[in-house]
Formats: structure tokens, C-alpha cells, sequence
């Protein structure tokens, strides 16, 4: 049976049994050792404050990001703004009756896009809850009507 390098007596007084072999290290060793932990500790700090300063600056840039598609549909919603009353029909519409208007021709893909973005747009400043519009938005629904209704 393989014995245990500590003794009972330092299983039982040392607070830390494990630890003492560092105590049987001669002096200018335990420094070296003391450096290098220090040294290893200090790097893993400063990898972990750029790491978190690198992802502060992907962060600020995906905000921006948002914030610039918030302000370019605003843009495109005052270009082309629906009258309120208009609006409002479209976005009270259950959606089979929108769908039904919408492949009767009696509305416009556009015009449908632009009354839910600009309900978007209401609540977000309320509510602040738009993370992100979809800026290709209209260029899809051009595409999908050139493809449907050709």
C-alpha cells in the first residue's frame, strides 16, 4: 500500500496539507515560484480586460448599426407616409382579410410594409422595443410581387 507523503500530525494541524510542499522549497525558489504566479495572474487579467474592452467596441458598433436602420425607415416611412386613417384600416385587418386584399390587388404589398413599420416605429417610442428593422425590407416585397403577380 503506498503511503501518503504527509504525516498524521500534518493532515491534522496544517490548514492547508496539500500547500506544504512549498514550504520545503528553498527560498529563492519559492520567489521564482511567487514571480511566475504573479506574472500568470497579471496576464490572465489583462487578456480578460481586453477581451472585454474588444467586445464593448462590437457592441457599441451593433448598437450604431441599430440605430441607423431606426433612423433610415423613419426616413422612408415621412418619404412616403400613409394618411392615418388608411393606415390604421390596414393594421386593424385580421390577416386572412389582408391577405385576401392583398391578392385581389385592393392594397399594395408597399403600402402594407409602410403601415406596420410605422406602427413599429409608434410603439418603439414608447416602448423601445424594435432591436432592428429589416432596411431590405422593400426591396423583398418588390421582389416577391415582380414574382407573384407577373
Amino acid at each position: 500500500m503506498a503511503r501518503s507523503q504527509f504525516s498524521e500530525e500534518d493532515l491534522h494541524h496544517s490548514a492547508l496539507p496539500t500547500m506544504s510542499w512549498l514550504f520545503n522549497i528553498p527560498f529563492g525558489w519559492q520567489w521564482t515560484a511567487g514571480t511566475v504566479v504573479t506574472a500568470v495572474v497579471t496576464l490572465l487579467s489583462v487578456r480578460r480586460v481586453w477581451s472585454v474592452r474588444r467586445l464593448d467596441r462590437k457592441l457599441e458598433k451593433k448598437r450604431e448599426l441599430c440605430r441607423k436602420s431606426v433612423r433610415q425607415i423613419e426616413q422612408e416611412v415621412e418619404e412616403r407616409n400613409l394618411p392615418a386613417p388608411e393606415r390604421d384600416a390596414i393594421v386593424s385587418l385580421p390577416l386572412s382579410a389582408l391577405q385576401t386584399k392583398l391578392q385581389s390587388g385592393e392594397l399594395k404589398a408597399d403600402d402594407v410594409l409602410r403601415a406596420y413599420q410605422h406602427k413599429a416605429l409608434e410603439l418603439n417610442g414608447q416602448l423601445n422595443c424594435v432591436v432592428e428593422f429589416i432596411t431590405e425590407a422593400k426591396v423583398c416585397v418588390r421582389i416577391i410581387v415582380s414574382i407573384l403577380f407577373v
